[in-house]
């Protein structure tokens, strides 16, 4: 069970599509340059709903529309060598 994740809540299987994972993380500056390099918007970029959710604590928060959340950690620009965050499969 992920930490943060109601113990009411039922789990159950899921059935992924087949899907690249890399060995290590893509980084921020990895994930700029892929947005630089492409013109790739996210979703919230593109006018699609985006929630942040806190998984301690349950909290969801959405994000308004055109906002870069892989750009910022709690409000603040991100340490490019950082892990990217706040990005989807789509991503």
């Amino acid at each position: 069970r992920m930490q943060g994740v109601a113990a009411a809540e039922t789990a159950r299987e899921v059935t992924l599509e087949p899907l690249f994972l890399g060995l290590l993380e893509v980084t921020v500056g990895e994930f700029a340059a892929f947005v630089e390099s492409t013109g790739h918007r996210t979703a919230p970029e593109l006018g699609r709903p985006a929630t942040l959710v806190n998984l301690r604590t349950g909290h969801g928060a959405a994000l308004p529309e055109a906002t870069p959340a892989w750009r910022l950690r709690r409000g603040a620009p991100v340490e490019q060598r950082h892990p990217v965050a706040c990005v989807t499969l789509e991503d």
